[in-house]
């Protein structure tokens, strides 16, 4: 048992550690990016995807004066969710 929620914590230290990567790979303009590395992307959203344990996070941000909007996010993979 103790081991299992070991492996739980590494896999959601895995997404949190992707997800970070993910914003580095996003930078690049698609029409910088080389087949090899949109399969890079791919890969890293395909692995996100399938493996966040989703902890949604419901925030205010703002958007105009004395306007707010609320969204939806995971706090781990920071995909939103409207």
């Amino acid at each position: 048992m103790e081991q299992e929620n070991i492996q739980e914590q590494d896999r959601q230290v895995d997404i949190e550690l992707l997800s970070r990567a993910k914003t580095y790979l996003d930078a690049m303009p698609i029409q910088l990016q080389s087949p090899d590395y949109r399969k890079i992307v791919e890969l890293v959203n395909s692995y996100i995807e399938k493996n966040c344990k989703h902890q949604i996070i419901d925030d205010s941000i703002d958007v105009g004066y004395e306007q707010s909007r609320t969204i939806r996010y995971c706090e781990l993979c920071l995909k939103t969710f409207n």
